[in-house]
């Protein structure tokens, strides 16, 4: 199989196991992250200059690597990237690959997370994911959640928008000084027959849980965009002492936002479901607490299409 991507496209570095970590037991830039007591890591040599990570898990835990935070990758919020794998397997299992969101700024964490059935015959998985407000850096995860044996022989993570062939910052704003690069932008791109993609792409789904601090000012989490999800919903597990106050909200454009249902109180340790009663593109929470004291708050959001 030719490779999927080039090293300049593929921004995860030693993304296919090559080099060897210092004391030679591992790929360098990479640990093991999910590690159940019953499964195991190994680098292995699978051809004359080819690597791969295999995990063999006899649990039904997630067993996982993930990149060293030293290598993790800088992202910018709203940009769409690629996160896939080559994946092998001599018995159907169920894989997943997970894209951490750093934010240098403060504590607080977040994930996008893809499933897939593996297939002994099939080998690219990929998915695409939305880089969340406040995102700094991303690094990847990929393990099996289940018993069974997982090769990773290559790991990618590339920025699919803005598209990499124009000259762009890393915020995505275009450099345009000359009218040929705008006359590129304008020109139809031509394709002569058809188009074919290889690989298993993700069902439009999405997992994504962040911890933030509640406090008497409202605050508001991720933002969500759920235009191609047909099921979703919030789930807030308070996590402190004090009782938080929590409203769910719509909005068309993610600027002008309108209550949707009413505010509701999560009490100490209690678990609350919040499900968007009316249709519009973005979805988020608004939160606070009663008085001035904190209380910590973990939100998850789910969907599929």
């Amino acid at each position: 199989m030719e490779p999927c991507y080039t090293s300049q496209v593929n921004k995860i570095y030693n993304h296919n196991f090559v080099f060897p970590s210092i004391s030679g037991e591992f790929a360098a830039g990479w640990q093991k992250c999910k590690r159940p007591r019953s499964s195991s890591f190994y680098r292995e040599k699978t051809g004359s200059y080819s690597y791969a990570i295999r995990i063999t898990n006899k649990s039904t835990q997630l067993a996982s690597i993930c990149q060293q935070r030293c290598y993790k990758i800088p992202v910018y919020e709203r940009q769409i990237w690629e996160a896939g794998a080559i994946l092998k397997t001599p018995k159907k299992c169920c894989a997943t690959i997970i894209v951490h969101f750093i934010n240098s700024a403060s504590t607080r964490a977040s994930y996008a997370a893809l499933q897939f059935v593996v297939e002994p015959e099939e080998d690219y998985y990929y998915g695409v994911v939305s880089i969340p407000p406040g995102s700094d850096y991303a690094y990847l995860e990929l393990g099996i959640k289940e018993t069974g044996t997982l090769w990773i022989e290559d790991a990618i993570l590339k920025r699919v928008f803005p598209i990499g062939e124009y000259d762009a910052d890393s915020r995505g704003r275009l450099n345009i000084n000359t009218v040929e690069k705008v006359k590129q932008l304008v020109e139809p791109v031509k394709i002569q027959g058809p188009v074919e993609v290889k690989g298993h792409f993700a069902k439009p789904s999405r997992e994504f849980v962040e911890d933030v601090v509640a406090c008497s000012n409202k605050k508001n989490s991720t933002v969500q965009d759920i235009l191609l999800l047909n099921i979703y919903s919030f789930c807030t597990l308070n996590q402190g002492k004090e009782p938080i106050k929590i409203q769910l909200q719509i909005s068309p454009d993610a600027a002008n936002w309108i209550n949707d249902g009413p505010e509701e109180y999560v009490g100490p340790g209690e678990l609350k479901i919040f499900v968007p009663q009316r249709f519009l593109r973005y979805t988020r929470l608004l939160f606070s607490t009663k008085n001035k004291n904190t209380s910590n708050l973990r939100i998850f959001f789910q969907g599929q299409g």
